[in-house]
């Protein structure tokens, strides 16, 4: 008769490697999960929102008017217009201090757009993706989180608001999309 003593330790080496395999596989999937859920809030937080009011007071002070700044900005902010609907977006992460005069930096500002949302979610619903595909996932649903009456006065003309698209870039490589909007 055998013994079998000396099996056991081989099996438990075996389930505590398999165990620690799929921890690690799950750590991962889990972090994963939780960048992409922090890179796409699309819920509006007051510093965003002063953020934002001191976007458009750079912007004020240095060019007059937001539409200036995008008007006579052309290196960084390209038109898209179709069928009577014009906008703007302005990539300010990738401008050079030549390029943009307006100290933007320090509030982590991605991009700026210059758009009517009413305009934007009649062009959602009518289906011409054409005027949409400059724009990224998470600017169209805080876009449509805004509502369809977002960008009409009470006499129903359109107006123009600005979207500020932050970047907060965290310490662990991660980042967060963030947006907020003012009426200019």
């Amino acid at each position: 008769m055998r013994k079998k003593n000396g099996f056991v330790l081989v099996e438990t080496a075996i389930v505590v490697s398999v165990l620690s395999i799929t921890l690690l596989m799950l750590y991962s999937s889990y972090s994963h999960i939780l960048r992409v859920t922090r890179s796409r809030n699309t819920y509006v937080h007051t510093d965003n929102i002063y953020s934002t009011y001191l976007v458009k007071k750079q912007l004020e002070k240095y060019n007059g008017s937001v539409s200036n700044f995008v008007v006579s900005n052309s290196s960084i902010c390209k038109l898209y217009s179709d069928s009577g609907i014009s906008e703007y977006v302005c990539d300010i992460a990738n401008a050079t201090s030549e390029q943009i005069t307006v100290p933007l930096a320090p509030l982590e500002v991605d991009k700026i757009y210059y758009l009517s949302p009413a305009e934007i979610l009649n062009l959602i619903e009518s289906s011409k993706e054409n005027m949409l595909m400059h724009l990224d996932a998470t600017t169209i649903d805080y876009v449509k989180s805004l509502g369809n009456t977002s960008g009409k006065s009470d006499t129903g003309s359109t107006y123009k608001i600005m979207i500020v698209k932050y970047k907060k870039q965290y310490s662990d490589g991660s980042y967060e999309i963030l947006h907020s909007s003012m009426e200019v």
